[in-house]
């Protein structure tokens, strides 16, 4: 977290305790074409809070009091990009067939997204 603090000494640290994501995307996890998540907090950066994160599910505008734990997740590495930096190979990673794909779900996710926002992508394991 130190190193987080110091990489980004104006930002506020935002502590990631779980992943909530729709069922698409956690069957895409469970068949192993999801291998990172990239998430986006206009009040500062995120880092997790353990190395194994329990994954949610719930339906696409649902709240998220009703998400149900499917899975849990061993974080494996962390990094930071810009929004207009992600590639395709982000977005292959993340799941999709395309970088354009990756973005028009980002942008519906997060619709504060700038072009300059800092997301964090996390790459994990799921864990059995």
């Amino acid at each position: 977290m130190e190193a987080i603090a110091t990489e980004f000494p104006c930002q506020d640290l935002i502590k990631r305790t779980r992943f909530v994501m729709t069922p698409e995307l956690v069957d895409r996890l469970l068949q192993g074409h999801k291998r990172t998540t990239i998430r986006f907090d206009e009040n500062g950066i995120e880092y997790p809070a353990h190395e194994i994160l329990p994954v949610y599910a719930v339906g696409r505008g649902r709240p998220h009091k009703e998400a149900r734990c499917v899975a849990e997740v061993a974080i494996t590495s962390i990094r930071y990009t810009r929004f207009n930096d992600l590639s395709a190979a982000d977005a292959e990673a993340d799941g999709f067939p395309s970088r354009s794909d990756l973005i028009e779900a980002l942008l519906e996710f997060y619709p504060t997204i700038k072009p300059d926002s800092i997301l964090c992508v996390y790459t994990f394991a799921v864990k059995n």
